[in-house]
């Protein structure tokens, strides 16, 4: 299991961010000093999603400045390949039509029998879907 993620600052470097580890001392109290070493990120807003997307994780600024320059490149060229997610909705058709056609099978390697896809689906669609959204 992968321990949560420590503090996120900011770094003298315009869109790079230092993601602190969770034992750092900054978790603790805001004034205290960096006892870790930090990964850095670049962030970079994207017009055409209206939201902003990050680089991976680096063990530098320089680093993340540079990934971050290259992706600012790549979204000003429409280089970035625009993610559309399946919404959930979409997603629980899909498996219950997979289901009923035999090519979702249960954790036996067996076709659903019709009761159970019956009370998947209707707790999917009553009970998930309104907690999760669609």
């Amino acid at each position: 299991m992968r321990a949560m993620a420590g503090r996120d600052t900011k770094t003298r470097t315009s869109g790079v961010f230092a993601r602190h580890k969770q034992r750092c001392a900054l978790n603790a109290d805001r004034s205290a000093r960096c006892n870790c070493r930090p990964s850095y990120f670049g962030v970079c807003w994207d017009t055409g999603r209206r939201r902003p997307v990050k680089t991976r994780m680096m063990p530098s600024i320089e680093a993340a400045r540079s990934a971050r320059v290259d992706l600012q490149r790549k979204l000003d060229e429409g280089e970035l390949p625009v993610e559309t997610g399946i919404r959930f909705h979409e997603a629980r058709e899909r498996f219950v039509a997979a289901a009923r056609e035999g090519r979702a099978l249960n954790k036996h390697g067996h076709r659903y029998k019709q009761r159970a896809l019956d009370d998947i689906e209707e707790c999917l669609r009553v009970h998930a879907e309104p907690r999760l959204g669609s």
